[in-house]
C-alpha cells in the first residue's frame, strides 16, 4: 500500500541517458516509510532526447508533477582521472589540470565540460577530474528544463554505482578503499574506490566463457594504478556485482588464489540499465 495519488508524497527519479535509450527508475516513499521502484525505458529517435525523456517520464507518471531528476551519462563518455597535487599546483584551473592529465597540448578543452574534485587520502591531497562533451551535457540539461522538471545532479553512470554499492554497506565500512567490478552482459566495468569517491576505473569487453579471467585481469590493471593516483596501498578488498550465476561457473579456488583474501560477489548494482538509473 502506497499514499496513492497524493501530491505530498516523496518521489525522486534517475535518468541514464544513453545515446540509444533512457533509462528512468522512480523512487516512491509509501506511507510506511519504505521505498518503492518503477522502471521503464524508451528509445531515443533522430536524437530527439527531448522528445524521448517526455516519453519516458510520462511512463513513469510523471508527466504534470516537478520531480527532481538524478542523471547519469553513460561511463564510457566521460574521462575521469585521480592525480596527487603537486606543491604550488592546489591552485590550478579545470583545464590546466585536465590538460595536464591528458599529457596533451592539442585536445579540445572547450568542447569538454569539466569540474573537479579536490580531496585528501592517506593525509595526501589529490584532485580528481572528470570530463564529458559539452554538448552532451548542455542537451540533456536543456531536455530537463523543457520538460518543467529540474536536474539536480549530472554524474559518470559508474559514480551512482559506487553510491549504490556503498550504501548497501555497514557504516563502519563505508569509508574502505576497495576495488569495485560490475558485471554486465558484454562488458565489466572496475572502479577503485575510497567511500563513495572513485579514485581510477576501467571498462573491458566481459571474455564469454572465460568470465573469471576478465574479472581478475581488470581487478590487477585498476590496482596497477593505485601510485599514480596518489595512494600508498592499492586496495586489499574486492567486491563484485551482478551476473551472480556466473559465480558457480568459475572456480572458487581460483578466484582466492588471484584476487585478494576479502573478496565478495553480490547481487546488485551491477551494470544493468535500471540499476545505474535507480
Amino acid at each position: 500500500m502506497s499514499s496513492g495519488s497524493d501530491p505530498s508524497r516523496s518521489h525522486a527519479v534517475g535518468v541514464l541517458f544513453g545515446r540509444q535509450h533512457l533509462h528512468g527508475c522512480r523512487a516512491t516513499t509509501t506511507v510506511f516509510g519504505s521505498m518503492r521502484y518503477e522502471y521503464a525505458s524508451v528509445s531515443v529517435n533522430n536524437d530527439d532526447l527531448e522528445s524521448a525523456l517526455r516519453d519516458l517520464l510520462h511512463a513513469l507518471e510523471l508527466d504534470e508533477l516537478p520531480t527532481p531528476i538524478a542523471g547519469a551519462i553513460p561511463t564510457s563518455e566521460c574521462y575521469f582521472a585521480t592525480r596527487p597535487i603537486n606543491a604550488g599546483g592546489g591552485n590550478a584551473s579545470p583545464r590546466t589540470l585536465l590538460r595536464e592529465s591528458l599529457r596533451s597540448t592539442t585536445a579540445k578543452l572547450d568542447q569538454l565540460a569539466i569540474d573537479v574534485l579536490n580531496w585528501q587520502a592517506d593525509r595526501r591531497p589529490l584532485v580528481s577530474i572528470v570530463a564529458a562533451p559539452l554538448k552532451r551535457v548542455e542537451q540533456i540539461r536543456a531536455a530537463i528544463e523543457n520538460s518543467k522538471h529540474s536536474l539536480q545532479r549530472l554524474e559518470p553512470a559508474a559514480n551512482a554505482l559506487i553510491t549504490a554499492a556503498v550504501e548497501s554497506e555497514r557504516k563502519e565500512r563505508r569509508d574502505r578503499l576497495v576495488t569495485r567490478v560490475f558485471l554486465g552482459d558484454r562488458s565489466l566495468l572496475a572502479v577503485m574506490t575510497k567511500g563513495t569517491r572513485a579514485i581510477h576505473w576501467q571498462s573491458i569487453p566481459l571474455p564469454q566463457g572465460d568470465e573469471g579471467t576478465g574479472i581478475v585481469s581488470i581487478v590487477r590493471s585498476v590496482e596497477a594504478a593505485y601510485s599514480a593516483c596518489g595512494l600508498e596501498n592499492p586496495p586489499a578488498s574486492v567486491r563484485i556485482y551482478g551476473r551472480q550465476e556466473l559465480e558457480s561457473l568459475i572456480d572458487r579456488q581460483w578466484l582466492a588464489d588471484n584476487l585478494p583474501d576479502d573478496f565478495r560477489w553480490l547481487e546488485c548494482p551491477s551494470m544493468k540499465p535500471e540499476h545505474m538509473a535507480r
